[in-house]
């Protein structure tokens, strides 16, 4: 009885370092070896800046991570250079998202604090906004499910601190 006991951890211990091997395996392609790609929708990365006059709009859709971080970070340090101060930044296009993206967004976030502007993030995805929620971005940058929000959140802050 024993020996049948112990031959069941021993199946169960390989399985579990099988199950682990291969985890191990893929995140290292993912982010170390790029052994497996991702889908092609997922690899193109589209952002798009636009002017609303109160506010600037980035749209990012395809994935944001490592590959597209450079991209975003020479259009939102020409918004800061021009001057822009308030900003919304839609990620419902947005297929793929990494570390490295949010560490982007936080870098983003202090810039545009320093300058006395505000940041709001679009997105109704429930795995992004869990990722926010881990890391504690949504502490510091508020999100919203909808553009819509966003701007009327933004209309009423902007109202209030002009009457101030």
């Amino acid at each position: 009885m024993l020996l049948a006991n112990n031959h069941m951890v021993i199946l169960a211990v390989r399985r579990l370092s099988e199950t682990f091997n291969a985890a191990r395996e893929r995140f290292n392609a993912l982010h170390h070896g790029n052994k497996i790609a991702r889908p092609v929708d997922e690899a193109r990365t589209v952002i798009e800046v636009t002017d609303n006059g109160s506010y600037t709009l980035v749209g990012i859709s395809g994935g944001f991570d490592m590959t597209s971080e450079p991209q975003f970070a020479a259009s939102t340090n020409a918004l800061l250079r021009k001057g822009h101060r308030d900003y919304i930044v839609d990620l419902e296009g947005v297929t793929y998202l990494d570390g490295r993206a949010l560490g982007s967004l936080m870098t983003f976030f202090k810039a545009v604090n320093g300058q006395g502007g505000t940041i709001r993030i679009v997105t109704s995805n429930a795995f992004y906004r869990r990722l926010f929620s881990i890391t504690g971005i949504d502490r510091v940058i508020t999100l919203y499910a909808s553009r819509a929000q966003a701007e009327t959140a933004l209309r009423h802050h902007q109202r209030t601190t002009a009457k101030e």
